[in-house]
């Protein structure tokens, strides 16, 4: 969950960027690093009709569902703002208001894969 989280968040920051008004072309060149991780994160006020019209009809709601359902676990915080100052400080907010999400168990890191721990993160 924590590297889908991450990864995530740079969603987030592209959908902060993103102006509807322009062409893919324009957007995708002024937000840095866009060729590396494209992408925007979900934005519940769309309508992604015409991007899901190649799926079956049949699995259009169960491909928004599972939207969803990632955007509210990865996204810092569900936020229309879409950037990441603004959905730190909302977490910060929801945390000290007691609302944190209880990550289950089977989601949680069972082992740290990594050859060797950084400094900084060694406990």
């Amino acid at each position: 969950l924590d590297m889908a989280k991450d990864r995530y968040a740079t969603l987030v920051n592209n959908s902060g960027k993103w102006d509807p008004e322009n062409t893919f072309k324009e957007n995708a060149s002024k937000i840095p690093g866009f060729d590396w991780m494209p992408g925007c994160a979900y934005d519940p006020s769309y309508d992604y009709s015409s991007e899901l019209k190649d799926v079956p009809d049949e699995n259009k709601a169960r491909v928004l569902e599972a939207m969803k359902f990632v955007h509210e676990w990865c996204c810092p915080v569900n936020s229309k703002s879409m950037t990441l100052e603004a959905a730190a400080e909302e977490k910060k907010e929801e945390e000290e208001d007691g609302e944190k999400k209880v990550v289950p168990l089977e989601w949680q890191a069972a082992y740290d894969m990594r050859p060797w721990t950084a400094f900084p993160e060694r406990g």
